[in-house]
C-alpha cells in the first residue's frame, strides 16, 4: 500500500473540500477552539500517478479560510522533521501572512492570522514533547506572548503508536491514526462508521489499484479520451493548462465571495488583472 503518510499521497486525499473540512474541524475541536473550516481556497491539483510519484502535473499547498477569516495551512513531513523543515513551513506561513497586503495598501491592521499546521515525525529539537506542539512569538525573558499573528504546530504522527485506540476517542486521534496506518485493514478498523473516513478508505484503494497498472501512460490515454468525447482536443501540455483553468475559477469565485482582494488573488493563482476580471464578470 502507498501510505498516506507520504506527502504526495496526503495531497492527493486532503485536497478534498469535505474531507480537508472535517479533519481542520477535528484539530480545531481537539485543540479547544470555537472557530471553524469555512472554504478552501488553494489546494494541489494532484494530477500525480501512483507509481510515477516525481511526476507532478500540479503541486500545491493546501490553504483554507476559518470563519473568522483566518487562514490554515496544512502540510506533511514524511521523514523525521529538521531544520530545513521548519524553515520551510516557517516560510510558508511567513508568505500567507505577508501576501495579505494588497499593492499600495498598507492596513495592517486588517491583517488574519495564518495558523500553520504540520504533521512530521520526531522529537524536533528535543523540546517536542508532546503530540500538539504550538510555537508563537514571545519575549525571551518574561516568555510574554506578543501578539500571535502566526502559530505553527508540528503534530508528531509517530506519538499515536503510544496512545491507546479507545473507540469514541477524539476525531482528531482517529484521523492520525488513519494518516499513520499502513494497510487498509488497519485504516478500515477505525473509519468504520465515519462517512468521510470510509470516503478516505475508498479513495486509497482506487490509488493504490492503479499503483499496480501502468498508471502514468495509463492516466494520460484516459484523459485524452474523456477530452475527445467532450469535443477537445487535448494533449499532455493542453491537459494540464485545461485543468489549472478550470481550478483557477473555482478558487476566483470562492474568493470573490469572501470578499478577498484582487491582489491577494493574482499572487494565489498566478493570473493577470486582466484575466481574473473575465472571470468575475
Amino acid at each position: 500500500m502507498k501510505p498516506l503518510y507520504k506527502d504526495l499521497n496526503f495531497k492527493n486525499i486532503f485536497r478534498r473540500e469535505n474531507i480537508l473540512e472535517d479533519f481542520i474541524n477535528s484539530f480545531l475541536e481537539y485543540n479547544n477552539s470555537t472557530l471553524k473550516f469555512k472554504i478552501i481556497y488553494a489546494y494541489p491539483e494532484a494530477c500525480i500517478m501512483p507509481n510515477h510519484e516525481n511526476v507532478k502535473l500540479y503541486f500545491g499547498d493546501i490553504v483554507g479560510i476559518l470563519n473568522n477569516g483566518d487562514l490554515v495551512s496544512l502540510e506533511m513531513y514524511s521523514d523525521i522533521f529538521n531544520t530545513k523543515m521548519y524553515n520551510k513551513s516557517y516560510g510558508y506561513k511567513s508568505r500567507l501572512f505577508a501576501d495579505q497586503l494588497e499593492k499600495n495598501n498598507n492596513n495592517y491592521a486588517k491583517m488574519k492570522k495564518v495558523i500553520s499546521i504540520n504533521l512530521m515525525l520526531g522529537n524536533y529539537k528535543k523540546i517536542n514533547t508532546e503530540l500538539v506542539n504550538k510555537y508563537t512569538f514571545k519575549h525571551q525573558k518574561s516568555n510574554k506572548i506578543i501578539k500571535e499573528n502566526t502559530i505553527m504546530y508540528l503534530i508528531r504522527l509517530d506519538q499515536m503508536k503510544k496512545i491507546r485506540y479507545v473507540k469514541g476517542e477524539k476525531k482528531f486521534l482517529t484521523y492520525l491514526r488513519i494518516i499513520n496506518s499502513d494497510s487498509i485493514e488497519e485504516m478500515e478498523k477505525y473509519a468504520k462508521g465515519d462517512k468521510n473516513m470510509e470516503e478516505i478508505i475508498e479513495y486509497m484503494k482506487e490509488w493504490n489499484a492503479k499503483s499496480n497498472e501502468n498508471g502514468f501512460e495509463r492516466y494520460l490515454k484516459e484523459k485524452e479520451e474523456e477530452a475527445k468525447e467532450k469535443g477537445l482536443k487535448i494533449g499532455r501540455k493542453e491537459g494540464k493548462k485545461e485543468g489549472k483553468k478550470e481550478r483557477d475559477y473555482e478558487i476566483i469565485r470562492k474568493m470573490k465571495q469572501e470578499n478577498v482582494g484582487l491582489d491577494f488573488i493574482k499572487k494565489i493563482t498566478g493570473l493577470t488583472e486582466k484575466e481574473i476580471n473575465k472571470i468575475i464578470v
